[in-house]
């Protein structure tokens, strides 16, 4: 559905000239990037959790007198190890769509002067760009491999 409105939008503005308010077109631009990869993690993560209360050690956790909400709170931390990967991802992922998304609806941001320093050939400004996406992405990356390594920590 967040697609299917950015499209309508997206047309509406090239065939029309129509220009959603300023506030308006902000919160379509959130909910097309934050709904469908929102539903995928949940959807990972549901089928994660699933897979991990039928391990032994969730069958031991109730065997020992832990209710299903607590099973699931100990659980979490293997939940948060498996899906780190995924999160990494779908974060370099959103953080790369901006280049398409900004430009599209009008909003100044790195998009918007990526397109601009491609249509000048301004090399410099290109340059620029193209360090901000790697230096997000590396921390994108630094941040994921601290937090599997404390989750390590925390399961030894």
């Amino acid at each position: 559905a967040p697609f299917v409105a950015l499209g309508l939008v997206t047309s509406a503005t090239l065939h029309t000239g129509f220009y959603l308010r300023p506030g308006l077109s902000e919160v379509v631009i959130v909910l097309t990037l934050s709904l469908p990869v929102t539903a995928l993690a949940l959807g990972q993560a549901a089928g994660v959790m699933s897979r991990l209360l039928e391990t032994h050690h969730a069958r031991t956790l109730l065997a020992l007198g832990a209710g299903e909400a607590q099973q699931r709170r100990l659980l979490l931390p293997n939940l948060a190890h498996e899906l780190l990967p995924s999160l990494q991802k779908i974060s370099v992922a959103l953080f790369g769509v901006l280049l398409f998304v900004e430009p599209i609806f009008g909003v100044s941001g790195l998009g918007t002067t990526a397109l601009r320093a491609a249509r000048r050939t301004d090399t410099d400004l290109m340059l620029g760009v193209v360090l901000v996406f790697a230096t997000g992405t590396t921390v994108i990356a630094l941040l994921g491999l601290v937090a599997r390594r404390r989750l390590e920590r925390l399961g030894s």
